[in-house]
């Protein structure tokens, strides 16, 4: 008898949890990169929010094909602990994570297109904190020009006339060879006669 009671109940609560309404879905905020200024392939974004109890949720949307992005959180007080974590699709399984540490931001870099989904968390409960994102095409690092103009190089390198690979040099001894050969052929010629 005691069975078909405690069977019952099992049965009860379980009708009861099939039948209940799912979990809440999150708020999520919708990060939208705008165009810097000054910089013609870079769109960022920057918001200032305080985490929630499961975490604050952020949609970065509207991502070309394979675009460089980077996504950064510290806190508005650096020592505060955050951890920050992106996902492609849902919620569930990140595909980059990082942690605040000494006052340095926690930091993800990926590419992805059309969207991303980020999480936001502090162990502490709710606390404040910055988060930048940055969008960018393939910049290319400002470097110095792998050729410089000859009259450059030539006042950097005033002896480059007679390096190995100077026509300079190489037409000097091609002269004297020939001298040498055409004297060569010429006393042996007189020798002969």
């Amino acid at each position: 008898m005691h069975r078909y009671i405690a069977l019952g109940f099992v049965l009860l609560v379980q009708a009861a949890t099939a039948f209940a309404a799912p979990p809440a879905e999150p708020k999520v905020y919708k990060i939208t990169p705008e165009p810097l200024a000054g910089y013609a392939h870079v769109k960022a974004a920057a918001y200032r929010a305080t985490t929630e109890e499961q975490g604050t949720h952020f949609v970065l949307a509207n991502l070309n094909t394979r675009q460089p992005v980077i996504v950064s959180v510290i806190g508005v007080d650096p020592r505060e602990p955050f951890s920050l974590a992106v996902f492609k699709d849902g919620w569930k399984e990140p595909k980059r994570e990082a942690m605040t540490a000494d006052g340095q931001p926690a930091v993800a870099m990926f590419r992805t297109y059309e969207r991303a989904n980020i999480l936001v968390k502090s162990p502490a409960g709710a606390r404040a904190f910055e988060i930048r994102v940055a969008v960018s095409d393939e910049i290319p690092p400002r470097a110095k020009p792998v050729f410089i103009p000859m009259d450059e190089y030539r006042q950097k390198h005033p002896l480059a006339w007679f390096s190995w690979r100077s026509p300079v040099l190489w037409g000097g001894i091609m002269t004297v060879v020939l001298l040498a050969a055409a004297a060569f052929f010429f006393i042996r010629r007189r020798r002969g006669s």
